[in-house]
């Protein structure tokens, strides 16, 4: 049975995550005085590049080319640095981004082309100019704000180490979401932006530092103002926790991202672990949550697929296939695909390259929209069940069904480096034919078993002709 409490429009869907200083200079005239060329390497952690909403409202026929379904922005509010997980005001648009009347457009827009809109609540810290911070500094325990942090000692010190709790650096003071004030002060910056500017949800920064209970406070406000809204924690480990109907919809799932960069990528393990590894994910959570987990292969906080398969674009084009017919929500990180690298951050966080797209980049990005298409267009690749269908360790192949009431699909991978001839049960069709879905062509079925040649880091996605599928499961006789 299907949860009730999950947004309907989010199972299977693709989401893309843009990070907004570098995606496109849509308004040269907010840049920052600092902005470098838009080409610049190395980046750094101070690097400002002039990405704004307006350059995202530029790129949206660009968003509806690739056919994704919705966006996620990393932080837009206002704040010194490239990144702005340091906010200094909630209540502003950072003014080299734009303002509230330029995210109303952009989200606007996005739903005019049915692309939902998705921001990054960073509430569990601030930044160090964050006005209550700054009162400390200025008041220090006079300040009305004192207990808004989890001040250690006064006076209040930066450096060497800070005499209160920071996430991580000095910078990045946490904010103490167990008093009454700070609560309805963060509930009331989320539920503002949405009711104003009528976004489709948040994505929540470091959301296992932040106790439960605020969580389903938080949850009950969101829903009120938008049922269908989607609550996404980030959280880098099994998160079942969370996800029980009373606080999250999804997490980022990144115990799957490292199946993938260790199976695909780094070939560090084999077809059998892969498969193990994945069914401890989906056995952690209910079933309708699979649907809805937020499966990324990269993000703003690891390095490039395509840098950790060494420039290899045949791995990552075989992770790609995985990863959109696989059950979830399939991320593209800004630039997968484009072809785009980097290493650790900042340099994963490169300004998007807009050049032209030629050989391999090309084929990255005509088989994203290829499967991209073929996820919206098939139910079983979008909404379906999973089964594993066979592996075979050796030879590092590996194979699965996605079924669904009116269709079934068979994927194939070769996870090796060589050519590999591949004998593939067709589960319910004993004779005819089976269509790779990705172009290969047609197959023949004999006794229900086809005879593929797969070549190095390829896959298959093959689904039987209608009339076949049709007259096995009314039990007609079709010789």
């Amino acid at each position: 049975m299907e949860s009730n409490w999950l947004p309907k429009w989010a199972k299977g869907r693709i989401i893309y995550q843009i990070f907004p200083d570098r995606f496109y200079n849509g308004d040269k005239a907010n840049d920052p005085p600092n902005a470098e060329k838009w080409e610049k390497l190395p980046v750094s952690r101070k690097t400002l590049y002039g990405g704004d909403i307006r350059g995202i409202i530029k790129k949206i026929p660009y968003l509806v080319e690739l056919g994704i379904d919705a966006i996620y922005l990393t932080p837009i509010f206002a704040s010194p640095s490239p990144h702005k997980y340091d906010t200094t005001d909630y209540h502003q648009i950072d003014p080299h981004f734009g303002n509230v009347k330029t995210l109303k457009e952009l989200v606007r827009k996005c739903h005019k082309n049915i692309i939902k809109v998705i921001l990054d609540g960073v509430f569990g810290h601030c930044g160090e100019f964050f006005f209550a911070f700054q009162d400390i500094l200025e008041k220090g325990p006079k300040s009305k704000f004192a207990d808004w942090f989890y001040i250690r000692s006064f006076p209040i010190k930066k450096l060497p180490k800070p005499t209160y709790e920071a996430c991580g650096i000095w910078w990045l003071p946490r904010l103490g979401t167990e008093n009454l004030e700070v609560k309805k002060y963060i509930f009331s910056v989320a539920t503002y932006w949405m009711e104003k500017t009528k976004i489709n949800g948040w994505r929540l920064d470091v959301a296992d530092e932040i106790g439960h209970e605020f969580w389903k406070e938080f949850r009950k406000l969101i829903k009120k103002v938008n049922p269908e809204a989607i609550i996404l924690g980030e959280i880098w480990h099994i998160a079942s926790p969370w996800l029980q109907g009373d606080e999250f919809d999804s997490v980022m799932n990144y115990p799957f991202r490292q199946l993938v960069v260790d199976f695909f990528a780094k070939n560090k393990i084999n077809a059998k672990e892969f498969d193990e590894g994945l069914t401890w994910i989906r056995k952690a959570y209910k079933k309708e949550v699979n649907h809805i987990l937020y499966n990324l292969i990269g993000s703003h906080d690891t390095p490039r697929f395509l840098t950790l398969c060494r420039g290899n674009v045949r791995k990552m084009m075989l992770a790609m296939i995985f990863q959109m017919t696989y059950p979830g929500i399939p991320v593209i990180y800004y630039g997968d695909e484009r072809g785009m690298v980097g290493g650790a951050d900042p340099d994963n966080r490169r300004a998007m390259d807009w050049g032209e797209l030629k050989g391999q980049r090309k084929e990255l990005f005509e088989l994203y929209k290829k499967l991209v298409t073929l996820r919206k267009s098939h139910p079983a690749l979008k909404i379906g069940e999973f089964f594993t269908h066979f592996i075979d360790r050796k030879n590092n192949i590996y194979s699965y069904l996605r079924r669904s009431e009116d269709e079934e699909v068979i994927v194939v991978l070769n996870n090796s480096g060589k050519v590999r001839k591949v004998k593939v049960n067709t589960p319910n069709v004993w004779r005819g034919s089976i269509v790779d879905l990705l172009g290969a062509g047609a197959y023949r079925i004999l006794r229900g078993k086809i005879l593929v040649t797969m070549k190095p880091y390829s896959g298959l996605v093959l689904k039987t002709e209608k009339l076949i599928s049709q007259c096995y499961r009314e039990v007609l006789n079709c010789s």
